[in-house]
């Protein structure tokens, strides 16, 4: 069904992305946002006319713009418009790599990545995080209002859902687990880790080698404080990324993952490490890339980045793809309930008959409230709203036609 059968009003919820689905990682690197950039992302993006409402989802597999635009403008031109005064990127060249969603289109998208179920990583737990932050940055510039705040609360309901009620919750899969594996396979206990960077990627990763045992690390980052945080937690040292080139020249695996622009590492810098060590892996999270590879090692040592990760992708949870078709059911249905409100949030009487189904709602959960198991409280409540939401949009249809019939 088209957007247009099921959302009404003079604004359109739109959604334009590029992901891992669509490009490699040379193009996602010309459109990436740096996270110190992001506010001003955001400033930019919020002043352009036609933008009503917008957030900014950037990963190191995506990077996404949820907008509330007058109908009046061209997505693709708001878009384009952006990059333009963000880094001067002309976006026309690169249309085909970039997607376009709307309506009910849009709420379906989002609602399956916080899910996890449009990673590379199915059912990868740390993109619900990544969302969260994603709305926090954008509710701190000021750029969401009605119709995002309820979207993204929608969505993080459903993420908690899905978590709680199927086998995604209990996999922890991740591309920061997937990076576990690969180094614990190609090195041993004694070897040294040199990690670049501090995030929440560094930081998982750095926990599980501590854990199996592994003492000989070193991490740097250009605010050496967060570097020693991380050597007070798993041992180790840490140095300024300054030092970079002259102290990790004994590693025998390097593990970055920053957003920094431009590369880190040059291609002579890991020529020289490779000829004075027994470098065994390079894995590069960054996005963009934090290493440039020399072509005459790259068969040598196994090197990882997020344009090949699919190809040594081991770990998926069978569970998952059995429950898929539950996932999607349940999406649809908080899709329903998004669309109800959304139809109804600038009238009057639907706002009025809200009100009073809530209060029958919340009346009915007070009366059986007792009866009901604890660990089955939260199922009712979902539940309970679900069908609320379902019989708004059967009033709200019937209100419509009752004011189509009086307009003849």
């Amino acid at each position: 069904m088209k957007f247009e059968d099921k959302i009404e009003g003079n604004q359109i919820l739109v959604l334009c992305g590029i992901n891992y689905k669509t490009s490699n990682v040379e193009t996602r690197e010309l459109f990436q946002i740096p996270k110190n950039d992001l506010i001003r992302a955001l400033n930019i993006l919020k002043n352009i006319e036609g933008v009503d409402e917008s957030l900014i989802l950037t990963t190191c597999g995506r990077i996404e713009f949820y907008l509330v635009l007058n109908k009046s403008f061209n997505p693709e031109d708001i878009i384009n418009t952006f990059y333009l005064e963000f880094n001067g990127l002309d976006l026309n060249s690169h249309l085909n790599n970039f997607y376009f969603r709307h309506g009910t289109s849009v709420a379906r998208h989002l609602f399956r990545v916080i899910c996890g179920l449009d990673s590379l990583v199915l059912g990868e737990y740390q993109i619900q995080g990544q969302v969260k932050d994603a709305y926090s940055a954008a509710c701190s510039a000021s750029n969401p209002g009605k119709i995002l705040h309820r979207l993204f609360h929608f969505a993080f309901r459903t993420g908690k859902y899905i978590r709680t009620e199927t086998s995604i919750g209990k996999t922890n899969l991740s591309i920061a687990a997937l990076t576990n594996d690969i180094l614990k396979e190609n090195v041993v206990i004694s070897d040294r880790v040199a990690f670049i960077g501090a995030n929440e990627n560094i930081k998982i990763i750095a926990h599980e080698l501590s854990k199996s045992g592994f003492k000989n690390l070193i991490f740097f980052n250009r605010t050496v404080t967060k570097a020693q945080q991380l050597t007070d937690n798993f041992g180790g040292c840490a140095c300024s990324l300054e030092n970079l080139p002259e102290l990790i020249g004994s590693a025998n695996a390097i593990v970055s993952c920053t957003g920094a622009p431009g590369f880190i590492l040059k291609s002579e810098d890991i020529a020289k490490i490779y000829d004075s060590s027994d470098l065994k892996v390079i894995i590069d999270l960054g996005m963009p890339r934090n290493i440039e590879i020399p072509d005459n090692i790259k068969t040598k040592i196994k090197i990882l980045n997020m344009e090949n990760i699919n190809i040594i992708l081991k770990i998926q949870d069978k569970n998952i793809e059995l429950e898929t078709e539950f996932i999607n059911n349940y999406i649809e249905e908080q899709i329903l309930t998004f669309i109800a409100w959304f139809n109804g949030r600038n009238n009057l009487l639907s706002i009025f008959c809200s009100e009073q189904i809530e209060q029958i709602r919340l009346q009915t959960i007070r009366e059986f409230g007792r009866e009901i198991p604890e660990q089955s409280k939260e199922l009712f409540d979902v539940f309970s709203k679900t069908l609320s939401l379902r019989i708004l949009t059967i009033v709200n249809k019937i209100n419509k036609k009752k004011l189509q019939e009086k307009l003849q």
